[in-house]
């Protein structure tokens, strides 16, 4: 998997270690087309659905979870 920024404890530290930590947020929502990060949910749910009889056929792929970061970044 190829999670994206995810509101974990580690991002809200590195938030609230920046100069201004308000600023540090939004540029990192910023950074994504939807303007948000992901919840930690949302990569569990992803995780889930490939050890599941759902996901049985996907074989040696990355799953790229990131909220359009990659495309931003790469497009």
């Amino acid at each position: 998997m190829a999670p994206g920024y995810v509101a974990t404890q580690k991002v809200i530290d590195w938030w609230n270690a920046a100069p201004d930590p308000a600023a540090a947020r939004a540029e990192t929502m910023a950074l994504h087309p939807g303007g948000r990060i992901a919840d930690p949910e949302e990569i569990a749910n992803a995780a889930v659905f490939m050890v599941s009889d759902e996901c049985r056929f996907m074989t040696a792929a990355c799953l790229t979870i990131d909220g359009g970061l990659s495309v931003r970044q790469h497009g």
